[in-house]
């Protein structure tokens, strides 16, 4: 069976690549990262040649978009491949993240995701809404994915403990070999359908990072949100949901998903 795969180079796509490796599918990967500026009849000429194709998997996306080709991959890109699959009947499934069904989520990520969403129609694809997603071994976290940002944190500097915004946002996480066998399983699903992720426990942020820090043999110190509340402004707090780096400070809850 052929699949064609984008962003294949990033973390889940990666790990889908080589699952689906493993499994034997003739896999196509289409890298859209070497185009200075991409447009829709690009995309289109990149794909003509993989009409006879069963399945596209669109895992692409900028997680911090600022350029006109990563607002183009959140954005509108959804939309061009959905439109390609439908005319050569290929099965399409749209990966997407929860964010987009959190109203307080309203970073430049969650709201480009957002309208890449609904730029496509639930009759013509499945749509896969993932939550933070880690990878383990041995019962550890790795330096991947969106745990990423957590050890370059403790490895940056040296100092006898780490600060920490207090409780954080909170989380249900879901191991990125989970996530794959999802997507896995809507293959041979013959109708289109949403899948709304979430892993079984719910963690904040900040447990999330003492965790790594206790593997890490590092001590972390809590900033409690209310302390930052009292000094900076009410009116300047609503600021900080636009902003990925400021966000835990209010704490939002991405569990409360219907």
């Amino acid at each position: 069976m052929k699949v064609i795969l984008t962003g294949y180079s990033g973390f889940l796509g990666s790990h889908l690549y080589k699952i689906l490796s493993k499994k034997k599918y003739q896999i196509i990967k289409i890298n859209l990262r070497t185009k200075k500026k991409l447009n829709k009849r690009f995309v289109i000429n990149l794909l003509s040649r993989y009409k006879k194709t069963s399945i596209l998997v669109n895992c692409a996306a900028s997680l911090k978009p600022k350029t006109a080709n990563d607002l183009f991959v959140n954005c509108y890109l959804p939309e061009i491949l959905e439109d390609f699959s439908h005319k050569n009947k290929i099965k399409f499934i749209h990966l997407s993240t929860l964010n987009t069904l959190v109203k307080e989520r309203l970073d430049p990520y969650s709201i480009s995701k957002k309208i890449g969403e609904e730029k496509i129609s639930v009759t013509k694809s499945s749509i896969v809404r993932l939550p933070l997603i880690y990878k383990k071994k041995n019962n550890l976290f790795l330096d991947q994915g969106e745990l990423k940002i957590f050890f370059t944190y403790i490895n940056l500097i040296r100092i006898p403990f780490y600060p920490f915004i207090y409780p954080g946002s909170i989380y249900k996480p879901i191991d990125v070999e989970r996530a794959c066998m999802s997507i896995h399983s809507l293959f041979k699903k013959k109708n289109n359908q949403i899948i709304n992720l979430q892993g079984k426990k719910k963690f904040s942020t900040f447990k999330l990072f003492e965790l790594i820090c206790a593997q890490n043999n590092k001590a972390c110190f809590k900033i409690h949100t209310a302390w930052v509340r009292k000094i900076v402004p009410t009116k300047f707090q609503s600021c900080f949901y636009k902003y990925n780096s400021f966000q835990q400070i209010l704490s939002i809850d991405n569990t409360k998903i219907k």
